[in-house]
């Protein structure tokens, strides 16, 4: 029953995570849900048109029993001339009760955390978005998944 619900999950939630002016929506799996600090997940995004804001946020899957509340990411961003961005971002997992947030069926839940709104690239070209987790355990349980998604903003002209 178990794969049943993880193939659910891994089909329908891609789709529903962003709205139509997207330009980008991918996950990449966390093998044994057990995410090493050393193993970070990289995404390679073209974009063409540097005049349109985008709003870009990453997407977590974990399954219950998370241990935290919260979970620290470190994004790194760079382009094809060389030139790097370094963020952190803390999701937050769940709430003071410990409630999970965002979307859930089982034992599978699935969470969109805004990064940056209306973000205007500088340049046209490829870009590398690099994430580490930053909790202070290298191997961190059930992560499932973790996803970017990038949409052009309403609100850019």
């Amino acid at each position: 029953m178990k794969a049943k619900h993880l193939l659910f999950f891994s089909v329908v939630f891609p789709l529903l995570s962003c709205h139509p002016g997207r330009i980008f929506d991918e996950y990449t799996e966390i093998h044994d849900n057990r995410w090493n600090y050393n193993k970070p997940v990289e995404f390679k995004v073209i974009i063409d048109e540097i005049q349109t804001g985008y709003n870009i946020s990453v997407n977590v899957r974990h399954a219950s029993g998370y241990p935290y509340r919260n979970l620290f990411l470190f994004i790194s961003m760079s382009d094809s001339a060389g030139h790097e961005t370094k963020d952190t971002l803390e999701c937050i997992i769940a709430d003071e009760r410990g409630e999970y947030l965002g979307s859930g069926a089982g034992d599978i839940w699935d969470i969109n955390i805004p990064f940056k709104n209306d973000f205007r690239f500088e340049r046209p070209g490829v870009y590398i978005f690099t994430i580490h987790h930053g909790m202070r355990v290298e191997n961190l349980p059930l992560i499932m998944d973790i996803g970017l998604c990038i949409e052009k903003s309403v609100t850019s002209n």
